[in-house]
């Protein structure tokens, strides 16, 4: 119908004599309008207004940088209700409205995006606190960031002990530390299986052997 067609930005020749410069429809008398109308022509039209009694009707596209994403339509059961000059009033403000809408429609995709982020991090962040296995984050130059409360454990000291304290400083090795600083300068990831990870034992201090993943 009409309406489809001003969204679409695809009026039809016996839209012509009720289409604004603008490219909105409307007409003040829809009966006499469709009456003057071929039967081809007439089923262009679903006549869904005039079904209901509607005799002034306008659709008026809403724009947004130049693009039409929706309508703004006008229904009244009384003749000549719609005049040209309200019409191009409507229209002069469509691209306001647009950019309004948009604009809403963009806070509610950033509502949905942060709250999925939210419950994402909320499943991280209950995989870094209850994994059975060590991890620990570090900025390029070795220093904790945080640790699990695994690694605290294994290591022998509590969560806040380690943040801001660098990683060679605690547990000095230079084999270590040449694979820490090629996974830094390579952006290539690290991992081996078995490899011995020193830690307070009973006995002091004593090699324990882990599966070690450096990314």
């Amino acid at each position: 119908c009409a309406c489809v067609r001003v969204i679409t930005g695809k009026l039809k020749a016996q839209d012509a004599k009720v289409t604004s410069k603008g490219g909105s429809f409307y007409c003040n008398d829809t009966i006499q309008f469709i009456n003057g109308l071929s039967n081809e022509e007439k089923a262009e039209f679903r006549r869904g207004c005039i079904n209901n009694g509607f005799y002034s009707v306008a659709v008026i596209p809403i724009t947004y940088k130049n693009k039409i994403i929706g309508a703004i339509h006008i229904a009244d059961e009384r003749e000549n209700r719609v005049s040209q000059e309200t019409v191009e009033i409507i229209e002069s403000l469509t691209p306001m409205i647009g950019e309004g809408i948009y604009r809403f429609s963009m806070d509610i995709r950033r509502t949905e995006i942060e709250k999925k982020l939210l419950e994402s991090n909320a499943i991280l962040e209950t995989i870094f606190s209850s994994a059975n296995f060590l991890i620990a984050y570090m900025d390029q130059n070795f220093n904790f960031i945080r640790v699990n409360q695994t690694y605290a454990q294994i290591r022998g000291y509590n969560l806040e002990f380690f943040a801001g304290k660098r990683y060679f400083d605690l547990y000095p090795n230079e084999n270590e530390r040449s694979i820490f600083e090629k996974v830094v300068k390579t952006v290539e990831g690290y991992s081996t299986y078995s490899k011995a990870l020193r830690s307070e034992g009973k006995t002091g201090q004593e090699n324990t052997y882990w599966d070690w993943i450096i990314q």
